[in-house]
């Protein structure tokens, strides 16, 4: 059964900062956001966060944000954060979170979505390009969504 895709509240915040701490840690980094400011940038702040949820729970989340392009007065969605808990990747619940962020997107009068990977993750850019997404450039790999 495909996961369920619906949006953080704010009983989801603890689950949300713990998954943004995951993310980090799979990147080698770590994650000094607070608890309190996870709430205030995802509950009625400027970032969106869709969750995907099976019946176990949470399986993972996309974290994105409307951003101005001031060089065009257009703008596009940033795809900041995409992460699917181990045990549950290659099950198609990446794609289903970057297609409902996508209509987000396009239901708020967005040119296009982006999303951007580490040069080494070579999964990731291969999945996206599987997904029919268009490379971009220069500061890394980039990829671009049409919202149109």
């Amino acid at each position: 059964m495909p996961p369920t895709i619906r949006p953080a509240t704010a009983r989801d915040v603890p689950t949300l900062h713990r998954l943004i701490r995951a993310l980090s840690a799979f990147h080698g980094e770590e994650a000094t956001i607070s608890l309190e400011r996870t709430q205030t940038l995802f509950i009625g702040g400027p970032a969106t966060a869709l969750l995907a949820c099976d019946a176990s729970g949470v399986i993972g989340y996309i974290a994105c944000l409307p951003v101005l392009r001031l060089n065009s007065g257009t703008s596009f969605l940033d795809l900041q954060h995409l992460y699917v808990c181990e045990g549950n990747r290659s099950r198609g619940i990446g794609r289903s979170l970057i297609v409902a962020a996508c209509d987000l997107g396009r239901a708020q009068g967005l040119t296009h979505a982006r999303i951007g990977t580490h040069p080494d993750n070579a999964g990731a850019q291969a999945a996206y390009r599987a997904m029919g997404l268009t490379e971009t450039g220069p500061f890394g790999p980039h990829f671009r969504i049409a919202l149109d």
